[in-house]
């Protein structure tokens, strides 16, 4: 068993009971064919990679990846069907769905990620899959937040038709991922960047008022203690 998908028609987590209308959110449904925004499409796969590579590091496959199998709970993608997960194997097999198999037919580790390989370039090309696997080139530039080019190398390394240039595991392709986030490398020496900002004084420390007024009494005080002594000798 697994947690309830959240509801496709209110696009909102389905707690309680459920409608006649209910219909599970999966990442099929959400795309219908359609482009999603290129930061969205590679936050969903990156989330989906992780939870995948808890399956890998423990030697597991899951071996039918595609969006009718990735569901939506409390709005977080997860990875569903779980029927067909196996201990990683190295010769070829016949389960999954074709369209996501890798052409050699080895359904392990690299399947997986040849799977998700698929699924992002579906998200950003939507079902025109006339260059698959080469994003189309209208596609590239439509991110300030990532190097797309250098994304649609690793979907092409993560669906090559060969095992052994695939990447072996999730950890690996998020890692290929991640290293083509854009940030501002030169704003570590931008020579416009403003001066450090002084500490100020903590206002809040209840005593400070009370140190002061006593240092600006103390040589008052001192003052009048010596002319007392002053008085009391002449006296």
């Amino acid at each position: 068993t697994m947690d309830r998908a959240d509801d496709h028609a209110t696009r909102r987590p389905a707690r309680g009971g459920l409608n006649d209308n209910y219909r599970p959110m999966t990442l099929a449904r959400v795309m219908s064919g359609q482009p999603v925004p290129p930061d969205t499409a590679i936050e969903v796969v990156l989330r989906l990679l992780r939870g995948l590579a808890h399956l890998h590091r423990v030697g597991l496959s899951h071996r039918d990846i595609k969006p009718a199998n990735v569901v939506f709970v409390e709005r977080q993608p997860k990875l569903s069907d779980i029927g067909m997960i196996t201990a990683n194997m190295v010769s070829p097999s016949q389960v999954g769905t074709p369209e996501y198999m890798p052409p050699d037919g080895q359904m392990d580790a690299t399947a997986d990620t040849y799977a998700l390989g698929r699924v992002l370039y579906e998200l950003l090309a939507g079902s025109d899959l006339s260059q698959f696997p080469k994003l189309p080139e209208y596609v590239l530039g439509q991110s300030d937040a990532w190097d797309l080019a250098g994304i649609a190398s690793v979907i092409e390394r993560a669906c090559a038709p060969r095992a052994t240039d695939r990447f072996a595991n999730a950890d690996r392709m998020r890692e290929a991922l991640e290293l083509h986030r854009l940030w501002s490398f030169d704003a570590l020496f931008d020579a416009r960047r403003g001066p450090r900002v002084p500490a100020t004084p903590n206002s809040a420390d209840p005593w400070a008022p009370v140190l002061v007024a006593a240092l600006n009494v103390l040589p008052w005080l001192m003052g009048f203690v010596l002319l007392w002594v002053l008085l009391e000798k002449t006296l």
